[in-house]
């Protein structure tokens, strides 16, 4: 039996996480149009951490911004891999910096997606992950 990506896109679970509503909606509407499913959105590092040990095992991408209040997003990629090391981190920021992105692919981030992003952008990234 052949698998498509449409068919591999349905059996990803996403996590998203960002502090800000408008682009957490965005990207949840685009995975959403992908057919991937969304187990949820957090808003603070707080909130992502209580959420990402609750669901765990059920997650396979986890969608991370930087800038999340008094902790960052980079804080938290040890914490999340440490939690379930097959997720897949993917970073979604404005800073285009790039020791940043080195640091959190040293991290253990996979990928590395700059706002404002675009549905290819994702699109990609995400059929490069369900094809890993």
């Amino acid at each position: 039996m052949i698998t498509t990506l449409d068919q591999l896109l349905r059996k990803i679970n996403v996590f998203i996480v960002d502090d800000s509503e408008y682009i957490a909606m965005t990207l949840k509407k685009i995975l959403l149009n992908m057919d991937c499913n969304v187990l949820g959105i957090a808003t603070s590092a707080k909130e992502a951490m209580a959420k990402i040990e609750e669901l765990g095992s059920q997650i396979n991408i986890v969608t991370l911004d930087i800038c999340l209040g008094p902790i960052d997003g980079m804080t938290l990629i040890p914490e999340i891999l440490t939690i379930n090391p097959a997720i897949k981190v993917v970073m979604v920021s404005s800073n285009q910096d790039e020791k940043l992105i080195m640091k959190s692919i040293y991290l253990g981030a996979k990928y590395y997606i700059v706002k404002p992003f675009n549905i290819d952008d994702v699109k990609r990234i995400m059929y490069k992950i369900a094809t890993m």
